[in-house]
């Protein structure tokens, strides 16, 4: 450890590379409240000291704390995880990541367990077909009906 001690470094995606030598950063942090005990999604965007202008919007970066740069400048870019090329609306939101392995996860228990895939995804397909067969007799009745 160096005699600094330890510097705090987070992981993040660019989110602004407009400002010259700067960029935002979005971080995600999933963090449990108190009351409820569900888990909350808090952001927090800071800006990064970035010397060669590379980073681009949606790359992952890794940050770390350094000296006060500006005013709000109180970070510098570290390394790139993944170059990005998406857009803002694809930056991975980790509710939605944890969400997406919940479901994995109960449809690989229900074929172990069961034997099957989930039901609901069979279910829906049955309603739907259920739904269009009745709406094809009502067709039929009503024009029965006019005709009389």
């Amino acid at each position: 450890m160096s005699a600094r001690g330890r510097r705090n470094i987070l992981t993040g995606q660019v989110i602004s590379d407009k400002m010259d030598k700067t960029i935002s950063v979005l971080i995600y942090n999933l963090v449990r409240h108190p009351k409820y005990k569900k888990y909350v999604k808090k952001t927090s965007v800071f800006k990064v000291h970035d010397e060669h202008n590379k980073a681009k919007i949606g790359d992952k970066v890794r940050i770390c704390a350094t000296k006060a740069l500006s005013k709000t400048k109180r970070w510098k870019l570290i390394d790139f995880l993944g170059s990005g090329n998406t857009q803002e609306d694809e930056i991975v939101d980790p509710l939605e990541q944890l969400q997406a392995t919940k479901k994995k996860r109960i449809q690989d228990r229900d074929q172990e367990v069961f034997g099957y895939e989930s039901k609901s995804e069979e279910n829906r397909e049955q309603k739907q077909g259920n739904q269009e067969d009745l709406a094809d007799r009502m067709k039929g009745d009503f024009s029965d009906e006019g005709k009389k």
